[in-house]
């Protein structure tokens, strides 16, 4: 049986574990899936670390005199990796921070996996597109409860299980 474990790093690994690998059996396949969401302001913040400002560039009048020069743009430092080398790195350390505890839980059950981390701001469609594209037989996800009205699910594992083409458990946590 194949086990998709979907986790914000809030699901209980030891009961995951333990309910992943009774469900995948001894020649099942687990895998530990996690959604990233960018903070908005984590490059703003970055770049300001590196030197960027973030206050808008001067406003020049546009008479003859200054007419055609270009608006002068802030400038990074020399040791600015780049937008795309930050995203790779803040999914990366999310990835390691929500998941292994988990992974090592699983692996003290004699199950190897590898984390799968996945940069976007819909954790609902991930997922279930995960769980389409991977043809699992399970989703297993946790389920917080505190939302508005304690007891009742979160709003994820609540969609999920809505939406879900297959089995879906949900772990106390």
């Amino acid at each position: 049986m194949k086990v998709l474990i979907a986790t914000d790093g809030t699901l209980d690994p030891i009961a995951a574990a333990e309910a992943s690998s009774r469900l995948a059996g001894e020649d099942g396949e687990v895998t530990v899936f996690t959604v990233v969401e960018i903070p908005r302001r984590l490059l703003t913040d970055l770049r300001e670390v590196y030197g960027e400002s973030s206050t808008p560039p001067p406003t020049f009048d546009l008479s003859i005199e200054t007419a055609g020069h270009p608006t002068p743009r802030p400038h990074l430092g020399s040791d600015w990796p780049g937008d795309d080398t930050f995203i790779r790195r803040y999914v990366d350390d999310q990835k390691t921070s929500r998941t292994e505890v988990l992974v090592g839980a699983l692996a003290d059950r004699g199950i190897s996996t590898q984390p799968i981390a996945v940069e976007s701001e819909d954790p609902v469609a991930e997922i279930l597109k995960m769980s389409a594209d991977g043809d699992y037989d399970v989703i297993c996800i946790g389920s917080r409860g505190q939302g508005r009205f304690d007891g009742f699910l979160g709003s994820t594992s609540t969609k999920i299980i809505r939406r879900a083409p297959r089995a879906v458990l949900t772990i106390r946590s």
